[in-house]
């Protein structure tokens, strides 16, 4: 492990290769004793690598701190088996689906749509094709009533693998630019999602 000061730390927007800048994935790097970088880490599960890097760039300032009390936590993530790679793939459809995008959807008006895809529940491979199916319907009714950021963060839901988790980052920033006055909430949720995919291999071990 590295000397990092976690407790002065702070966490800014992009990768820094030729600046002292750091990301939360540069910052785990570092935190490792390895060479700064924002991706490829051998010790970081890629799906959780994906989604703290794109959740990284998309919080505003002030929330993106809040990442780094997982430095600590996010190496060791790697999965030791597929159940457990699977149990992060579904956890991260289920979530960009029943709460950012059916936010996004209910900020934009669209009510019947958010009220189904609130009610995602995805706990294998039939229930995420399903699950994949419903949120590719809102996505076309939010493109028809103009709705951008709703089709966004229903697109999110739509994809389960690693760039799933890139989108779901970015459907709760969707979600909380549409609905200016719950981003805080959207940003809770997706720290919350950060904590339970880190704990699927921490409660295993």
């Amino acid at each position: 492990m590295t000397n990092l000061d976690l407790s002065t730390l702070v966490l800014h927007k992009g990768s820094h290769e030729d600046s002292p800048l750091l990301c939360v994935m540069e910052a785990t790097a570092v935190w490792l004793g390895e060479n700064k970088k924002d991706h490829g880490i051998d010790a970081v599960c890629p799906r959780i690598e994906v989604y703290a890097r794109v959740l990284n760039d998309t919080m505003p300032h002030e929330e993106r701190q809040r990442l780094i009390a997982f430095i600590p936590r996010l190496p060791n993530t790697k999965p030791r088996t597929e159940a457990q790679d699977l149990a992060r793939r579904w956890m991260l459809q289920e979530t960009a689906t029943k709460l950012f995008a059916a936010s996004a959807m209910r900020a934009a008006g669209l009510t019947e749509q958010a009220d189904k895809l609130s009610r995602c529940v995805v706990t294998d491979s039939e229930t995420s094709r399903f699950w994949a199916a419903e949120a590719a319907e809102a996505a076309r009714a939010a493109e028809v009533a103009w709705a951008e950021g709703a089709a966004l963060a229903a697109r999110a839901a739509e994809v389960a693998w690693a760039e799933g988790a890139a989108l779901a980052a970015l459907a709760a920033g969707a979600a909380g630019a549409v609905w200016a006055a719950d981003a805080a909430g959207m940003w809770d949720e997706s720290i919350n999602l950060l904590d339970r995919l880190i704990k699927v291999t921490e409660e295993a071990a």
